[in-house]
């Protein structure tokens, strides 16, 4: 009985490990991957603002015209 034990604890921890290093690994890539959006709102905020509602904007101020 207490054998079964030794190896199911061992099973729990070999799973464990796994799952540790599947979740770490999957936010290393994560990272190196990116975003290039990410980048440019540290840099100038105003600009990804811009880029974000410049089409809306436009929108509105031709509505608003007729």
């Amino acid at each position: 009985m207490l054998k079964n034990k030794k190896g199911q604890i061992t099973i729990f921890i070999i799973v464990g490990i796994v799952l540790i290093s599947a979740i770490a690994l999957f936010f290393v890539f994560n990272k190196q991957v990116g975003i290039g959006t990410t980048e440019k709102t540290e840099e100038n905020p105003e600009l990804f603002l811009e880029s974000c509602i410049e089409d809306k904007v436009k929108e509105a101020i031709e509505f608003i015209s007729l």
